[in-house]
């Protein structure tokens, strides 16, 4: 997991977009967007768009303007847009959308989304549904009993 997130971390560290005011924006930190758990086990998929202040280089607002799909995505849009920051100086308001969808894979064991970046405009989460799990499924049934 830690090189996932150290390999996403690069990926964010310098990356490039233009807000409503023209002004340049340099992403210098933000850390990795998550896929809420529960809705990647149900293959929920949603899209929240949010419009961010900045103040100074620091998220200073995040609104929601427009949601589908469960309130755990707003969450998690929430808590990552807070995380960004950008070069000290910014004074801008721009809108940021971030998608979270489902691909047709459907996996053994629990895998980390899929991220498409394109900051600060566009945050693109891609999740593989795990496979469900049945009382006659082998795996589901527990190698020993439970002990007192």
């Amino acid at each position: 997991m830690k090189v996932f997130e150290a390999a996403v971390f690069a990926v964010f560290v310098g990356c490039y977009g233009t807000s409503a005011s023209g002004q340049s924006l340099v992403l210098k930190h933000a850390e990795v967007p998550y896929y809420p758990g529960l809705a990647l086990a149900s293959g929920l998929e949603g899209t929240v768009r949010v419009r961010a202040t900045i103040r100074n280089g620091a998220v200073s607002d995040a609104t929601v303007l427009e949601s589908t799909g469960p309130g755990a995505f707003v969450k998690s849009t929430l808590a990552n847009i807070r995380t960004w920051e950008f070069e000290e100086g910014v004074d801008t308001t721009f809108v940021t959308t971030f998608t979270y969808k489902m691909t047709d894979k459907v996996t053994d064991q629990p895998e980390n989304p899929r991220l498409e970046l394109s900051l600060p405009l566009q945050v693109h989460l891609f999740g593989s549904r795990p496979k469900t799990r049945t009382r006659n499924d082998p795996a589901a049934i527990p190698s020993k009993p439970p002990t007192k």
